[in-house]
């Protein structure tokens, strides 16, 4: 599996209703000095899992801050997702 970094305009998530859309636990709103930080991984349940536990081990996030496997368009991959406010 390659991990790729790619930035792109997506539109401004709205963090007061993530869980209820996707499965996600609730965060709470982004704020002027604090910023709503989205992360998606999508490969193979098996890559993205592997992935999630290496993140882990570097501290970066908790296994439990990642969504339930959500699938995807492509055959035999899912998509994980997890939301992180962060200070500016």
């Amino acid at each position: 599996m390659v991990l790729f970094i790619m930035v792109q305009n997506f539109p401004e998530p709205d963090c007061s209703n993530i869980a209820s859309e996707n499965q996600i636990a609730a965060i709470p709103e982004a704020s002027p000095e604090r910023d709503c930080v989205r992360f998606m991984l999508v490969g193979t349940s098996q890559g993205v899992a592997r992935i999630i536990h290496e993140l882990h081990l570097l501290r970066f996030a908790e296994v439990s801050e990642w969504s339930k496997p959500m699938p995807t368009k492509e055959h035999g991959k899912i998509m994980r997702v997890m939301t992180k406010n962060v200070l500016l």
